[in-house]
């Protein structure tokens, strides 16, 4: 298996790992063999890029909705005694991925009046790993380009909060959200260990929160917040 960059911060990438390289970022700010920049590399769905120099690195974050971002690259690193474990919630702590990919083709579907509406596996890199909007705009421009973002939101949120209200009931969708192989034991790890425990998540108190209480229920947990030191989300919509 061949290297096919190193990247500062991040480390060896292989020839099998999808990474695309690049002569110059989409943005045209940095280029390689200029300004310091050693290699130019892109995810293999081109969402991020990662400028590398001798000693660090960028991440450059694109946006369909126009507001992509450079971030510094930091090494990852464990400086002890650690006191707190911050949880993510999707991808980590909760299985939900296809649940909310479902909600985006209901809001389509509500979008085109067409109840039958099914994504296409091809959809399937756009409609998760960014934004609500970002995942909206790209359906409203291949399926419906006379609606706009805004009505895509009105339906994506009036889908969410009553799936979610179901859920909340004990109903919903089967299986919407499944807590990651091993959550229970590795949380309960944790406490042994007399560490503090946080639920943090970019996404909003409402779909939040009946997440990890159906996780906890099927792992008949109890209740989160009587689990969790501080469980922390974007607020309320």
């Amino acid at each position: 298996m061949g290297i096919l960059v190193d990247i500062p911060a991040i480390g060896p990438i292989s020839e099998e790992s999808g990474f695309i390289p690049l002569k110059e970022c989409s943005d045209g700010v940095f280029r390689v063999g200029k300004d310091g920049v050693a290699t130019i590399t892109a995810t293999g769905d081109r969402k991020v890029e990662f400028i590398a120099f001798a000693d660090y690195s960028l991440a450059y974050v694109k946006s369909a909705m126009g507001y992509p971002a450079y971030y510094p690259v930091h090494p990852v690193k464990i400086e002890k005694p650690i006191e707190a474990v911050l949880m993510d919630l999707d991808g980590i702590s909760v299985r939900s991925e296809e649940f909310w990919i479902w909600i985006i083709q209901q809001s389509t579907a509500s979008l085109l009046g067409d109840p039958n509406f099914e994504l296409q596996e091809a959809d399937m890199p756009y409609v998760s790993g960014h934004s609500v909007s970002e995942h909206l705009q790209y359906c409203i421009r291949k399926y419906c380009p006379e609606k706009t973002v805004e009505q895509a939101r009105k339906y994506y949120f009036e889908h969410t909060d009553r799936e979610m209200q179901e859920i909340m009931e004990g109903r919903g969708r089967e299986g919407a959200f499944k807590p990651a192989p091993g959550l229970k034991d590795f949380l309960f790890e944790l406490k042994a260990m007399g560490l503090k425990i946080g639920l943090v998540t970019s996404g909003l108190y409402q779909k939040a929160w009946p997440e990890i209480l159906s996780a906890f229920r099927t792992l008949k947990m109890g209740d989160p917040k009587e689990f969790y030191e501080a469980i922390v989300t974007a607020g309320f919509a």
